[in-house]
């Protein structure tokens, strides 16, 4: 197994998803990573979106056509008990029907919290596993929910009495906080905030043009699924027996991850 490692700027990392970061050439020449596109008909790669309540709408729409073999998966929106195991297990069969299906192993392309599905995935079926890609994937959501309060605290585009909150939440909780969940119902009163992740107003705009098309967030399956994990995070078992090739890629800009 090879684990292949590097950081990019702002302009080239979260994007190959979210593609308003990039030129037309600049996206089919990184299709070019992806051997499996040659395959015209076969699906067998796939991929795991941002945030449990989303869904993959923007990826189909920008991507479909330069990475025809990867299945955009829609997670679907689990709520209550056990929602992030039976979130996983719901990942598991999926990834094992395109493995299935294709007649080989396939690849995982993970974005975000999409990362936190990789491995229950790698531990049940290895063998169906040919490589993963992990794009802006976080190790510690807690602090990463604090480092995108405090980038959209300093944000001249949030409103002055919300920065106001942001200061007086750092100001109680400057090193940790005992409600992971305080940042984020701070983050939802401004619909706007995933501005954060686009360097231009033109390409956040061509998002949230395709966001608005597709089903918005259910925030109560995104907290069901995300409170599971923050609550069994520690127990998972972290070894794997997978055999395969790793890349992690991290931008230097990311609003939510530290790739210091």
């Amino acid at each position: 197994a090879t684990t292949e490692s590097y950081t990019l700027s702002r302009h080239d990392a979260l994007p190959i998803f979210l593609s308003g970061f990039l030129s037309e050439s600049k996206r089919r020449s990184l299709s070019g990573n992806f051997p499996h596109v040659k395959t015209q008909g076969v699906i067998d790669a796939l991929f795991l979106h941002m945030g449990p309540g989303l869904n993959s709408s923007p990826e189909r729409e920008f991507l479909r056509s330069a990475l025809p073999n990867v299945e955009f998966w829609d997670q679907p929106p689990l709520k209550g008990d056990r929602a992030y195991e039976r979130l996983a297990e719901a990942s598991i069969s999926e990834a094992e029907r395109i493995a299935s299906s294709a007649g080989r192993p396939i690849r995982l392309i993970a974005h975000s919290f999409g990362g936190n599905l990789v491995r229950p995935i790698l531990r049940k079926i290895p063998e169906k596993i040919g490589s993963v890609e992990l794009y802006n994937c976080g190790i510690d959501l807690t602090s990463d929910f604090r480092r995108l309060l405090r980038k959209w605290g300093a944000d001249r585009e949030t409103a002055p009495e919300l920065r106001d909150r942001v200061r007086e939440y750092f100001s109680r909780f400057p090193e940790k906080s005992p409600d992971p969940w305080e940042p984020i119902e701070l983050l939802v009163q401004d619909p706007s905030f995933m501005r954060l992740y686009w360097p231009r107003r033109e390409e956040f705009s061509r998002y949230l043009e395709a966001a608005n098309r597709s089903a918005p967030l259910d925030f109560e399956s995104f907290r069901s699924v995300v409170s599971g994990y923050l609550r069994d995070s520690e127990s998972i078992p972290s070894s794997l027996q997978w055999k395969g090739d790793a890349k992690v890629v991290l931008g230097l800009d990311d609003p939510l991850t530290d790739a210091e």
